[in-house]
This record gives C-alpha cells, structure tokens and sequence, in this order.
C-alpha cells in the first residue's frame, strides 16, 4: 500500500491538517466572486466599461460555473479530487492575479479564470 492510496491508514495530524485546509481552501474560495460587485461603479469610472459590459462581468462566473460544473465531476474521477482541487486553486490564484494586475485587458480572462477555479474547488470541497 503506498503512503497516498486511498483508504489508506493516516496519522491524526495528517488528517487535522487535510481538515484545516479543506476550510481554508473552502473559505477562499468565495472571495473571487463577492470582491468584484461592490467594485463595479470604480471599474465602469476609470475603465469606462458601459453597464452591458458590466452586466456581461457580473455573468461571467455563473457561465463558468455552467460550463465548469460539466466537466469536473469527470475530472476529479479520474485525476482524484486532490489534484483538481490544487489546479482550481491554481487557477483561482492565476485569475485574481490577472485581474489585479492588468484590470484594463485582463478584467474578463481573470475573472473567467478564477470563476473556473472557484467552480472547480468548490465542487471538490463539497
């Protein structure tokens, strides 16, 4: 039996930890989506966006959580839900990144990126 196989036996400090960030993870997971709405009058001022493109913004991660939600139940299956969670939160880190430092072109593939993370993730951490 190797030390990572499921159903293996672990130590109660392994599973503590695997608990903690869990509900670490499940905690940041959220702040991609909620950060933004309050944002959006700063954003259509200084990035002249028009409300359609704002609207667009704010429908962003829930089509992503369409498109997201159809793949990731494959993907954990057949990857294991530890490895998508790390690429989800990857991915969530690499869209808020994208979106905080180049907010003029980067606005849409950031939050594109981190609606797909987080969609990903929760599903995992659920």
């Amino acid at each position: 039996m190797t030390k990572y196989q499921a159903g293996g036996m672990r130590r109660p400090h392994e599973i503590a930890l695997l608990v903690v960030a869990v509900a670490a993870a499940g905690l940041n997971l959220r702040t991609a989506i909620t950060s933004l709405p309050p944002l959006f009058p700063d954003l259509q001022t200084r990035l002249n966006l028009s409300s359609a493109t704002l609207s667009l913004l704010a429908a962003t991660p829930v089509i992503c959580f369409g498109v997201v939600s159809a793949f990731t139940a494959w993907l954990s299956r057949r990857y294991g839900e530890e490895m998508i969670l790390l690429v989800a939160l990857v991915l969530l880190t690499a869209g808020l990144l994208l979106r905080g430092l180049a907010p003029g072109v980067m606005l849409f593939p950031g939050t594109n990126r981190s609606g797909s993370g987080y969609r990903s993730g929760r599903r995992c951490v659920t």
